[in-house]
């Protein structure tokens, strides 16, 4: 027996552990109207009849042509006889009344002994004749939780809520089904509870619309989408809920914490990785012709101190072998090197790319890094200068935001 339908079972005799419903004491029929017959028919001693009799007519075998009771038919599970009988258009409302209380305390005694097969083919076999009430529904939700058909037992309380036509009947079952989604809940963050996650998910959804007031569903949808990084849908779970004093603190906390998650996620996806070499950071870019769909990869040291993005010689000398991305500007500078000035010849990228991040007609300056430069060249502020940049150092990433 799994821990869910324990919990139901205890209020059959008489606890109020676990989910602590009562509903069994108090849902014994379904309406006000029933209840008024069968009192009734125990004042006129009409329950202590070994048979059930409408003007002097027994109920009698179709067999044997003797008389049955409905005890009998109970007892025997003569569940399509006892169903025909009682729907009968003969039977008076009282006579109907009283059926009904036997057939519950039939159903009491098969949950009591926890003969869950036989339970739920009488309660099908009475959904089938449209006998079903409330507290026959609240049996079967009890079925569907030992079977661990946990949505389902969720819609088939919330079904008897809707059959309930007393206010306060109502508020007793959507106490207990809070009761039960609580301990669901529970049960699925202790890993006690043999839900998948998209299951879950499933069975939170379908009570936030049954239930969207109830506020710990959005929390535990929140937690749940939060964990499978679906932040955006677990800020849309905690949205617009009704002001709790118990619970209002708890969602701006958990809406903050959330939204914080999901700001770093954003920011992270759009960093661009970094290659640490001592105090320096390389970065891997891309010089693209988009006319020629060619494409050539070029490593860069970071430079703020530099204006333009350099190459080193002999990058320059193979990708011109290699590529049409990089265009003779028929021009030369003189730049300011380590070893002095020097010239350097200028050329044009069409895209000079990293990341996410781009910026189309690039200066490249041509410049002599030596044979052993673990760079193809530097990466200057004629670039960085397009974004508002953050160097991370411990975590080695650069952040390009728009200016």
């Amino acid at each position: 027996m799994n821990h869910f339908s324990h919990i139901l079972i205890v209020l059959l005799v008489g606890t109020s552990s676990g989910f602590g419903l009562g509903w069994w004491a108090h849902s014994h029929y379904s309406d006000d109207d029933s209840q008024t017959v069968v009192a009734h028919a125990a004042r006129n001693n009409l329950h202590a009849a070994p048979v059930l009799t409408h003007n002097n007519q027994e109920l009698t075998e179709a067999k044997k042509g003797a008389p049955i009771s409905i005890a009998q038919l109970l007892q025997q599970q003569r569940m399509d006889e006892l169903t025909s009988y009682w729907v009968s258009a003969h039977l008076t409302q009282q006579e109907k009344g009283l059926i009904q209380q036997q057939v519950h305390q039939h159903l009491n005694r098969l949950a009591q002994h926890q003969d869950w097969l036989l339970l739920e083919k009488w309660l099908r076999t009475l959904e089938g004749a449209g006998l079903s009430d409330r507290y026959q529904l609240q049996l079967l939700a009890k079925v569907q939780l030992e079977a661990q058909q946990y949505t389902a037992a969720l819609e088939t309380l919330y079904a008897a809520q809707s059959s309930a036509s007393e206010m306060q009947a109502q508020r007793k079952i959507q106490t207990n089904i809070e009761d039960l989604l609580d301990s669901l809940i529970k049960g699925y963050q202790g890993g006690g509870l043999s839900l998948s996650v998209q299951e879950m998910l499933s069975l939170l959804e379908f009570a936030k619309d049954q239930s969207p007031d109830y506020i710990p569903i959005s929390l535990a949808l929140a937690e749940i989408y939060s964990q499978q990084h679906q932040y955006d849908s677990a800020l849309d779970a905690l949205a617009f809920l009704p002001f709790n004093e118990q619970y209002n603190g708890v969602v701006e906390e958990r809406q903050s914490h959330i939204q914080s998650l999901r700001d770093q996620t954003l920011r992270a996806a759009e960093a661009i990785p970094l290659i640490r070499v001592g105090n320096q950071f390389l970065v891997n870019a891309n010089i693209v012709a988009p006319t020629h769909n060619e494409t050539e990869a070029i490593l860069l040291l970071l430079d703020t101190g530099a204006t333009f993005t350099s190459i080193n010689k002999p990058v320059i000398q193979r990708i011109l072998t290699q590529s049409s991305v990089l265009h003779n500007d028929q021009r030369t500078v003189t730049v300011r090197t380590a070893n002095g000035r020097a010239p350097a010849r200028v050329f044009k990228a069409p895209v000079l790319k990293m990341g996410h991040a781009e910026q189309p007609d690039m200066t490249i300056l041509e410049i002599d890094m030596g044979v052993n430069s673990q760079a193809d060249g530097l990466l200057g502020m004629e670039f960085l200068g397009q974004y508002q940049f953050e160097i991370d150092q411990e975590n080695a990433l650069l952040y390009l935001s728009p200016l």
